[in-house]
């Protein structure tokens, strides 16, 4: 029996604009607790009777003041941890775009042939560990993108987090004894019209001295944390995480397109473009 024809629909925009709106959403909601962490009060806390009475270690309560720093940790390290969880699913979603393209490009394929790819692939890669998602992208389709290394780091921070609570140990550190975190930063310069100096704009109320044009940098920005130290993340550093993530979901939708043009196939140009 000859395989039956084809007609899929592969959008990469959508893929990517899922994973965006996951990164959205998990931001939405640290920054509704964040506030509530900063607020907050120990009256309020003692006022809420939900939690019962029922003290697992009395004497070591912490400190109101110590408790709201170490909800902000946890929040940030949550975040980390939900943002790297939502990219492996993204990861997902890229392998199976991968799959799929070779058999849009061939316009036809059999009941065999769909069963593995929609059935039987989708549960193995998901089982994959993120750098091995990684690695099957670029070893088998040569779909890889600049901000690979960025996302294996915060994955390591990930690993830190989720397993041993946030405190780096041998398992997290490379070969100088340290676990490095690799961000993207996002900076607003200023660029004098006639002089060409850049003033950075990091804070409201900054002024220009001549008519300046508003240009976006993205630089690159380093972490380290050594060996015992707990995984500590700055707010800045959790939009550093977003920026980072989002400059990586794009490289791999255009390197996703770049794969399936290589097979042949026509992807509708974007509508900015002419």
């Amino acid at each position: 029996m000859s395989p039956d024809p084809l007609n899929l629909h592969i959008d990469l925009v959508a893929l990517q604009a899922t994973f965006f709106r996951r990164l959205q959403h998990q931001l939405d909601v640290t920054k509704v607790l964040q506030v509530g962490c900063d607020q907050v009060t120990a009256e309020q806390i003692a006022e809420q009777r939900e939690f019962g009475s029922f003290v697992p270690a009395n004497g070591a309560q912490l400190k109101h003041e110590d408790a709201k720093a170490e909800a902000q940790d946890w929040l940030l390290r949550g975040f980390l941890r939900d943002a790297i969880e939502g990219t492996g699913l993204f990861l997902d979603e890229c392998l199976q775009v991968c799959e799929v393209l070779p058999v849009a490009a061939k316009g036809s394929a059999n009941g065999a042939e769909l069963h593995r790819i929609f059935h039987e692939l989708p549960r193995t890669n998901h089982r994959l560990h993120l750098p091995q998602k990684l690695k099957k992208l670029e070893r088998q389709f040569g779909v890889s993108t600049r901000f690979n290394a960025n996302v294996l780091s915060l994955n390591k921070a990930r690993t830190c987090v989720v397993h041993r609570l946030g405190t780096v140990s041998t398992l997290d550190v490379d070969e100088t004894g340290t676990l490095k975190l690799f961000f993207l930063h996002a900076k607003l310069v200023a660029r004098g019209q006639e002089t060409g100096q850049e003033l950075v704009i990091d804070q409201p109320g900054v002024a220009t001295t001549e008519d300046s044009m508003l240009e976006l940098h993205f630089v690159d920005n380093e972490r380290t944390f050594q060996l015992g130290e707990r995984v500590r993340l700055q707010a800045h550093e959790l939009y550093d995480t977003i920026i980072t993530l989002w400059r990586f979901g794009l490289a791999a939708a255009q390197a996703l397109e770049s794969y399936g043009r290589s097979l042949g196939i026509q992807f509708p140009s974007p509508p900015n473009k002419v």
